[in-house]
Order: structure tokens, then C-alpha cells, then sequence
């Protein structure tokens, strides 16, 4: 865990960003679960390993007409994988109580690997690289590898669910080499950094051809991600538990890794229609709003009442533009040279 904090102590003196820049702004790189959930501020692995693994106790019927070939293949992988990894934490639990929550977690993910490949028509059939945002557990990883056969980049900026997330990175890959007879690799840039690589060093592993497979980058060496490499950005409920100064980091660095033609999928809270009801104080920002002003556009939204026929409302956008914002373009551009952002944005 210091590790992790020690990183980004690190990574904000090499952004130069004094205390009264992140005042003004918000610090990118901590989220309100930090700050108020107990399992954040206490530090205890396995109860935060168990609530991620089981809070998806809601489940929704697939819509047709995202229902893809392999998806019931796709979705019994990720079940398996889940339900073996939790027992690693938790095999004491109560299946019938606990269970349901990991079905209804391999559910989601695979909901929303359903969408991706209906409506991203020209993303890679293999090979593609696929930047996931907050990646919570990591379950989205499943199906990158499993399905998409993407290298997968996972980006975090919280010591908590980064430490969480080392634990089912590495066995997801040691799984899948066994599964799957794959070369697929795990590396950690944190712990890399620990053992005395520089940026640059870690920068060149993460461009390496020779280890694909899964890479977990703290968002404040989000800049060691290489441009115009990305074809697949995806968030799913991590944007509207951001604050804006984070929102407006990882857009900022979305425009300069995304290639033209890539695509960027969210899943969360609907804006306009659920948002303000679910979750009053959040963040203020429209990002769906804010990234076709900065050159990307909708290609596919699923209008669902969340909670009431789906969980969340899946959009997909494509990068519509060759350009590119750093993160005090995007402030400027948002917030303003000299306003002031409460904690909400």
C-alpha cells in the first residue's frame, strides 16, 4: 500500500502542481470513495475485495438485440473466473446469499461487452488495445482478453482498489495462460517503479510488443501510455463518482492515446434522466456533452431507465477528430482560468 501512496506523491511533484492549483481545481487523482468509504481509509483487502466482487446483486435481461454469438460462451468464462477468484477470499461465504452478487457482476461485463461489439463495427477482431478507466475489480479485463483478444490497460488512480486490483490482474492472467495456452502477462507499473525503474523504463515496457496481455498503469504515469494507440476506451460507473479535475485528467489524456476512428464506451447513471434523482451532489460536469465539443461523436445510446429495466444507460461514441487537449487546455476550456470548482464540479 505506501507504494502505491509514495507513487503518487511522486507522480504530483513531477506534474509540478502546486497546493493551490489543486484547491482551485480538485486533485485528479483522488475520488470521493477515498475519502468517505471505511474500507478506503482503513485499508483492509479482503472485505473491499468482497464488496466489489458481490454488489452487482441486480440482474437485467439481455436485450436482443445486443446479444452477440458468444455471449452465453463469453459469459460462463467470466462466471467461472469470478466465482474461482472469490474462493481464494471468501470460500466460508454463504453461496446462495453471495453467489448472486458474482453472477449478476460476470452479467454486467458481459452486458457491456454485448453493446461494444454490436456497435463498434470497426474496432480490430484481435490485437486491438483496450484502455479501461477505473477498472474497479478488473472484470472488464475478461472479456478483453477472452473475447476481443485485446492487450488490455487498466488505469487507476486509487491506492485502495489499485492494491485489490494486483491481486485478480495476476490471477487472471496466471488463469488464462492455463486456459488459454497464452503467452498473456501481467505488469505492474507501481511495483516496477519500486524495484528502481525510471519512467522511461516503465514507459518502454508498457509500449512493448512482448508483454501483452494485462497492464496496470496509475493514472498519474497515464502520460507513459503511448499516443494514438488506443482503439478502445471504456468506463462503466467510474466518471459520475469522479471530481472534475479527475473527469477532465483522464479526457485529456483520452484525446491523446485514442486513434481516429477509436472508440469510447460508458456505462453509468443517464444524465439527463437519472442522475440528479440517484446520486443529487455528484458531479455537475455533462461529459457526454463535453466530448462531442472536443471532436468525438455518438454513434449508439441505449436509452434505459436505470435501475428499472437495465442497470445504467450504455453509450458509445467514436473519436470523430485528430485532436488532442492537454489537461489545462480542457480546465481552461471547462473551468476557466481563474474560477474555483466546488468538490462537485
Amino acid at each position: 500500500m505506501n507504494d502505491i501512496l509514495i507513487s503518487r506523491y511522486k507522480g504530483r511533484v513531477k506534474r509540478g502542481w502546486n497546493l493551490g492549483q489543486r484547491i482551485r481545481i480538485g486533485d485528479p487523482f483522488v475520488s470521493r470513495e477515498e475519502e468517505q468509504q471505511p474500507w478506503y481509509k482503513e485499508g483492509y483487502e479482503e472485505p473491499l475485495i468482497m464488496e466489489w466482487l458481490s454488489h452487482y446483486d441486480e440482474k437485467y435481461t439481455t436485450p436482443e438485440n445486443i446479444k452477440t454469438n458468444d455471449f452465453e460462451e463469453v459469459l460462463k468464462y467470466s462466471e467461472d473466473i469470478l466465482l474461482n477468484f472469490s474462493k481464494l477470499f471468501g470460500s466460508f461465504l454463504d453461496k446462495k446469499k453471495f453467489y448472486i452478487g458474482i453472477n449478476g457482476h460476470a452479467l454486467m461485463r458481459c452486458q457491456d461487452y454485448a453493446f461494444i461489439k454490436t456497435y463498434a463495427k470497426n474496432l480490430k477482431k484481435e490485437g486491438c488495445n483496450h484502455l479501461d478507466l477505473g477498472p474497479g475489480l478488473g472484470g472488464a479485463a475478461i472479456y478483453s482478453l477472452k473475447a476481443l483478444e485485446a492487450n488490455y490497460f487498466g488505469i487507476e488512480a486509487q491506492p485502495h482498489v489499485y492494491k485489490i486490483q494486483r491481486h485478480f490482474f495476476r490471477f487472471l492472467a496466471s488463469k488464462f495462460q492455463t486456459t488459454n495456452k497464452s503467452l498473456s502477462s501481467f505488469f505492474d507499473c507501481v511495483n516496477a517503479e519500486t524495484f528502481g525503474l525510471t519512467w522511461e523504463e516503465i514507459g518502454k515496457h508498457i509500449k512493448s510488443q512482448d508483454s501483452l496481455g494485462i497492464k496496470l498503469v496509475p493514472s498519474w504515469m497515464f502520460e507513459l501510455v503511448p499516443d494514438n494507440s488506443i482503439d478502445l476506451v471504456t468506463a462503466t460507473f467510474m466518471l459520475n463518482e469522479m471530481s472534475l479535475a479527475g473527469i477532465l485528467w483522464l479526457i485529456s489524456n483520452c484525446t491523446r492515446v485514442m486513434r481516429k476512428g477509436s472508440y469510447f464506451y460508458i456505462n453509468d447513471n443517464n444524465k439527463q434522466k437519472d442522475e440528479k434523482k440517484l446520486k443529487p451532489f455528484r458531479v455537475s460536469m455533462d461529459y457526454d456533452k463535453f466530448l462531442t465539443k472536443i471532436g468525438f461523436k455518438e454513434v449508439k445510446r441505449m436509452n434505459m431507465i436505470n435501475r428499472v429495466n437495465y442497470r445504467g444507460s450504455p453509450r458509445i461514441f467514436i473519436k470523430d477528430s485528430d485532436k488532442t487537449f492537454n489537461y489545462d487546455e480542457l480546465v481552461d476550456m471547462h473551468v476557466g482560468k481563474f474560477a474555483v470548482t466546488g468538490h462537485s464540479g
